[in-house]
């Protein structure tokens, strides 16, 4: 939890910052995210499972952005692999050591969860710039990749393809 505040406060960017600190301030989706687990099977598929697989994604996006800071937004890259899953609090229910899907999980998947819950927080900042923010949007949901691997869309930008192959990774 340390390493995760560390890396919220990495993030130096006004808009983006205050991104971060919008979610990771809020005690109950701290709570949430630390107990998630990242998968039911694929990777992190055990309690706080999310945490740890957020931070070894936050890993492999600083090693991306310090080979690529002509083409790499550092901050953006940083943001995205911090809220990427952020969605699977709301894929996943945990009932003490067992876990399994929400309907909302079912039915729509952490992708699309995740991309509601920013644009959800998006709105109380009126003036965050709209390019951002689309980019933002554009690497949530196309972070797996390819469409066969649940991604509407494969990744159209640079920091939308570091972060599905930080994700990868």
């Amino acid at each position: 939890e340390r390493e995760l505040v560390s890396a919220v406060a990495e993030v130096r960017s006004e808009p983006l910052s205050w991104l971060l600190k919008t979610f990771f301030a809020d005690p109950e989706f701290c709570a949430r995210f630390s107990q998630a687990p990242a998968g039911k099977s694929i990777h992190h598929a055990y309690v706080g499972g999310l945490l740890e697989h957020t931070l070894e994604t936050v890993h492999f996006a600083r090693a991306i952005a310090v080979c690529y800071p002509n083409y790499i937004n550092k901050d953006l890259l940083l943001t995205g692999a911090l809220l990427h899953d952020c969605g699977k609090i709301h894929e996943y229910c945990v009932d003490g050591m067992a876990f399994g899907l929400t309907d909302e999980g079912r039915l729509f998947g952490h992708l699309v969860l995740g991309s509601r819950m920013v644009e959800e927080k998006l709105r109380e900042k009126p003036d965050f710039p709209l390019s951002l923010q689309r980019e933002l949007l554009h690497m949530i949901l196309s972070h797996h990749g390819k469409e066969e691997w649940g991604s509407p869309q494969p990744p159209k930008t640079f920091n939308a393809f570091a972060l599905h192959h930080a994700d990868y990774l």
